[in-house]
């Protein structure tokens, strides 16, 4: 049995929840970083990286037992599902590792506290001057104010430890690959995308702002392949795993092969976190006789940038969409859905002045349940380095089908018309890279 513990600093606040109130009244939750969350995490990257490894389609079932055989016989991603078996388990085998987090207490905190304005008596939340007013935008979700709930945050600067326990060291290392993986383009916790839940790993050594850039970070994924096909090679069992890369048109989830991510820097940098987060996420007005700018943050203008950008049109996406609520077109094209599915949009006018609201679902079939499914993660990750006082913005483009022959899903029932999404994987990069090299807050584009 190894034990080994990994001692890491966090960059961004982790936002985990706990099913425990700190409080009497039930109002505030406790955060709670559990095992299951960090393997899930450990899970996905894992995924994303298989298919550098081994053909995720191939098993040989002359080199398994009769009942590992059967249970893999009709997996569509049977290789895959089988390494997984092997590194995490299943329901039927226990997995090769376990871990635990140990964290302070003190070193945790409400997300902000509730105040009442006069003289209407209105709910408001005050954000922690750790993450700022601007963070209510990318945190959505982890508080409500109608109901005063509030969620916990681990504080940027707190340490935290990992304690791993593994059958042996091969096990270990990539567990520990996948540890590097993780703090270096993830996090964990709520908000990963959105920057949040960032790490540094202190104990042992790693330099996870070294390997932001796509060459660098391509030995990193080296390293992490290498410890993976040294785990197969050493496992008599594990033999049945074909040593291949992966085609690149067949994997179909988000996954790290050549061509299919890119980590590019933005011009964002800040001084504190609050500052660093308006810049992403803030949304200004500024008056100019009878003119009204906008300044968005740099998400913010990506996102805004997507509603105008489409194949073969030129107009808003937003606008196509309440064209078809109202009956006056029949298509619309849904540029933004590629950041992150599902999307709502509310306030649309229907005819009678009616308000409705659409919410707007992928529908890529999944190597989970291979059927549809209603949530897509972002194809857009953003990543926050710091080095000494200075954050700095970088983002993961990884590249994630969320359309089954691009279209959408959508919930209104009856409606004649249908949503599709003809931007791409390089359409956004393109854009991104746009961006940067003029971006200025409430330009004009």
């Amino acid at each position: 049995m190894i034990q080994e513990v990994v001692r890491c600093k966090v960059v961004t606040p982790i936002f985990s929840r706990s099913e425990e109130f700190s409080d009497e009244g039930g109002r505030t939750y406790n955060f709670e970083l559990r095992p299951q969350s960090v393997k899930g995490v450990l899970h996905f990257w894992l995924r994303a990286v298989a298919p550098r490894v081994i053909n995720i389609f191939e098993l040989d079932f002359e080199r398994l037992p009769n009942d590992l055989a059967k249970e893999f016989k009709n997996e569509k991603f049977r290789g895959l599902k089988y390494l997984e078996m092997l590194i995490f388990g299943s329901q039927n085998r226990k997995g090769p590792f376990g871990l635990f987090v140990r964290w302070n207490e003190e070193d945790t905190e409400a997300i902000g506290r509730f105040k009442e304005l006069n003289p209407n008596n209105k709910t408001v939340l005050e954000f922690s001057p750790v993450v700022g007013k601007d963070a209510s935008y990318p945190l959505y979700g982890l508080y409500n104010t109608k109901e005063k709930v509030l969620t916990k945050f681990l504080k940027p600067g707190a340490d935290f430890e990992i304690h791993i326990y593994a059958n042996d060291r091969v096990t270990y290392e990539v567990v520990f690959s996948l540890f590097k993986l993780v703090s270096t383009v993830s996090g964990f916790g709520a908000k990963t995308t959105k920057g949040f839940g960032e790490f540094e790993i202190v104990k042992p050594s790693f330099n996870r702002i070294q390997f932001l850039s796509s060459v660098n970070f391509e030995q990193l994924l080296s390293e992490v392949e290498g410890k993976i096909k040294r785990f197969i090679e050493e496992k008599d069992l594990y033999k049945a795993l074909k040593i291949e890369q992966t085609p690149t048109n067949l994997v179909e989830f988000p996954n790290l092969l050549p061509g299919r991510y890119e980590i590019i820097s933005t011009p964002i940098k800040a001084s504190s976190l609050s500052e660093l987060f308006s810049k992403l996420y803030g949304l200004k007005f500024q008056s100019n006789g009878n003119r009204r700018r906008i300044i968005r943050g740099w998400y913010r203008e990506v996102k805004y940038r997507l509603r105008f950008v489409g194949k073969n049109r030129s107009g808003d996406a937003v606008k196509e969409l309440v064209s078809c609520i109202n009956g006056r077109a029949s298509e619309a094209d849904i540029g933004p859905a590629i950041v992150g599915l599902p999307i709502a949009y509310q306030n649309l006018k229907k005819a009678g002045s009616r308000i409705d609201r659409i919410t707007i679902f992928p529908s890529i079939k999944t190597n989970e349940t291979d059927v549809s499914t209603k949530r897509k993660t972002s194809v857009l990750r953003i990543i926050i380095s710091q080095v000494q006082r200075t954050y700095q913005v970088f983002c993961l483009l990884l590249d994630s089908p969320v359309t089954q022959g691009g279209v959408l899903e959508h919930n209104l029932e009856n409606a004649r018309f249908h949503l599709k999404l003809t931007l791409t994987h390089a359409d956004l990069k393109n854009l991104v890279k746009s961006l940067n090299q003029n971006y200025q807050p409430g330009a004009r584009f």
